[in-house]
C-alpha cells in the first residue's frame, strides 16, 4: 500500500531495431564477401599449387634428360675412336682418353699441355697457322701433321675441327684422327713403286728419275756427274748349279758392296736381273770416276761366301 503504481507503456523502437539489422546484415555481407575472397584465393592456391607441381616435375624430366644427354655425350666422346681435343690460348682445355693412347701421355699430364709440345718441331709452324686461321673463323680443310709421343716415336694424325665457345670463352674443337698404321703403308707401297723388293736399292724407274734431274741440275750449275753400269760374269751359272736363292744372297751381297764403294750422295740401282747401275754427280774431275772404278773392281773382285 506504500508503493506508487507505475504504469508502463512498451513501444517498438524502429530505428534501433533498423541499426541492429543493418550491423548484422553488414557483419554477414562482410563475412560473405570475406569467404568469396578466402575461397577465390584458396582457388588461386591450389591452381598456383598444380601448377608449381606440373612445373617441378617438367623441370625434373628436363633435368634428367640433361643428365642423361650429357651422360650420352660423355660415353660418345669418351669412347670415341679419334682423339678429341679442346685448345684455348695455346693450351689443352680438354682430351679425350683416346689422346693418351695416341701420344703416351697420361690424362693429368695433358691437362693444360701447351699444344705446340705435341706437334713434331717440322709440323709445328704449320699447324699453329692452320689453329690461327680456324680461331679466326675460315674453314679449313682436313690435314696431316706429326705427333711427337712421349717415347720419342711419331705418330701421324689427320686433323679436322672447328671454333667453338668453351667456357665463355673462344676455343678450337680438334679431332685427330689416328693415320701412323696407314701412313706406314703408304710408305711401304711408295717405296716398293720405286725399289727394288730383293735388294732394296731404287729401281730403273726411280735411277732413271735421279739421272733427268742431275742431268739438269749439271747442266745449270756446269758440274761434272758419272754414270755406270755393272754386270755380273757368269751369274747364271750360279743360279743353275746352287738355285735361285742363293743367287738372290749373291745379288744382295753385290748390292751391298756396290753401296759401300760409292759416297752416300750417289745413287746405287738395280737395273734389272745381274745389272746394276750408278749414278755419280758433282764429280771434283771425270778423271775421278776411274778411281771409284777401280774401288769398286776391288770389292767385288773379293770372294762370296
Amino acid at each position: 500500500s506504500r508503493h506508487v503504481s507505475i504504469s508502463v507503456t512498451t513501444r517498438i523502437d524502429y530505428r534501433l531495431l533498423s541499426k541492429v539489422a543493418f550491423g548484422f546484415l553488414a557483419v554477414v555481407g562482410i563475412g560473405l564477401a570475406w569467404i568469396t575472397i578466402v575461397r577465390r584465393k584458396n582457388r588461386d592456391l591450389a591452381l598456383l599449387g598444380d601448377q608449381l607441381r606440373r612445373d617441378m616435375i617438367a623441370r625434373a624430366e628436363v633435368e634428367s634428360a640433361l643428365r642423361e644427354n650429357e651422360e650420352r655425350y660423355r660415353l660418345l666422346v669418351e669412347t670415341a675412336q679419334e682423339g678429341i681435343v679442346v685448345v684455348q690460348q695455346g693450351y689443352l682445355a680438354y682430351a679425350n682418353p683416346i689422346m693418351s693412347a695416341i701420344t703416351g701421355l697420361t690424362a693429368d699430364e695433358l691437362k693444360r699441355c701447351p699444344f705446340a709440345d705435341l706437334v713434331f718441331s717440322e709440323d709445328r709452324e704449320m699447324a699453329l697457322e692452320k689453329h690461327r686461321l680456324r680461331m679466326d673463323g675460315n674453314d679449313i680443310p682436313r690435314y696431316q701433321m706429326r705427333i711427337l709421343r712421349k717415347d720419342g716415336d711419331i705418330a701421324w694424325v689427320e686433323v679436322s675441327g672447328a671454333r667453338i665457345e668453351w667456357d665463355g670463352r673462344p676455343a678450337s674443337l680438334n679431332f685427330l684422327s689416328d693415320i701412323t698404321e696407314r701412313k706406314a703403308i703408304e710408305e711401304k707401297i711408295h717405296f716398293m713403286a720405286q725399289h727394288d723388293p730383293l735388294t732394296s736399292l731404287p729401281n730403273r724407274t726411280l735411277f732413271f728419275d735421279r739421272l733427268e734431274r742431275a742431268l739438269s741440275l749439271a747442266k745449270r750449275e756446269r758440274r761434272n756427274l758419272a754414270v755406270m753400269f755393272v754386270d755380273l760374269n757368269d751369274f747364271k751359272p750360279v743360279n743353275d748349279t746352287f738355285g735361285h736363292g742363293v743367287g738372290d744372297l749373291l745379288l744382295q751381297s753385290v748390292a751391298h758392296r756396290i753401296e759401300s764403294a760409292l759416297r752416300a750422295s750417289d745413287t746405287v740401282a738395280r737395273i734389272g736381273g745381274d745389272e746394276f747401275g750408278g749414278l755419280l754427280p758433282n764429280l771434283e774431275h771425270p778423271v775421278d770416276v776411274k778411281d771409284v772404278a777401280g774401288k769398286l773392281g776391288q770389292v767385288l773382285s773379293e770372294p762370296f761366301n
